[in-house]
């Protein structure tokens, strides 16, 4: 899975200060950093299509980024997302699947407490103290399949932000409804924007949530990495 992916980059980084071209060969949920690159592997045929993709050498870059000092490449929420992620974490034994999250999600929305975040980007404020979702990363495509940073490059060496207020379940509805058209940057109040650093603060912890793992909670910092990570893709056809 993505988790996993970001975790084998972490440790490469760490142990020789550069990830060599990596091979994304999904086994997870969302599997979203292959939908990114567009991987269709087909199963019966894995081993020569891979090596026809190494022998090819075609890469595709991704910038990397970091929250409080734990890498992540896709994609990171504060907020009602990561609670939900949070409460699966606290309850899976095993592999999951989509419907995995229904049950955490109900109990999130059931105990959902809307708390004020306040957010700078670049050492400037641009949000609140007020009750919001945030979403900062690298790639248009959230694990959900809507994309909920439209705008997003992954190479770009820029964070695309996502602010959306939200105070009560209504504005979560509307939302979800609204990020499904892919309307919601363009909501009232919603901010977009781009930036190399980010910084999240609450009065009381909010979850945080990398690349689909829970991450803790508030106080976050977010930082564009100098690296850049090399994926092994295939050509389009």
């Amino acid at each position: 899975g993505d988790g996993t992916l970001r975790y084998s980059a972490g440790k490469l980084l760490e142990a020789y200060g550069q990830v060599p071209p990596l091979v994304v060969i999904p086994g997870g949920t969302a599997n979203l950093m292959a939908r990114h690159l567009g991987l269709e592997w087909e199963p019966a045929h894995l081993d020569r299509q891979v090596l026809s993709a190494v022998r090819g050498g075609k890469l595709q870059y991704l910038d990397a980024a970091s929250a409080n000092g734990e890498l992540f490449l896709l994609i990171a929420g504060i907020g009602f997302d990561a609670a939900v992620v949070a409460a699966l974490d606290r309850v899976r034994t095993g592999p999951i699947t989509m419907w995995s999250y229904v049950m955490p999600a109900l109990q999130t929305l059931w105990e959902s407490r809307f708390l004020p975040l306040s957010v700078a980007a670049d050492g400037r404020a641009v949000f609140g103290p007020a009750p919001a979702m945030v979403f900062v990363g690298n790639v248009k495509e959230y694990g959900t399949g809507f994309s909920v940073l439209p705008r997003a490059k992954s190479d770009d060496g820029l964070l695309d932000v996502c602010i959306l207020p939200c105070a009560s379940h209504e504005d979560l509805l509307r939302l979800a409804l609204h990020t499904m058209a892919g309307e919601h940057a363009t909501l009232e109040g919603a901010q977009y924007l781009t930036a190399r650093r980010v910084s999240v603060q609450a009065a009381k912890p909010v979850p945080v949530q990398l690349d689909g793992d829970s991450a803790g909670a508030t106080p976050v910092e977010i930082e564009l990495l100098p690296i850049r990570v090399p994926f092994i893709v295939r050509d389009r056809v």
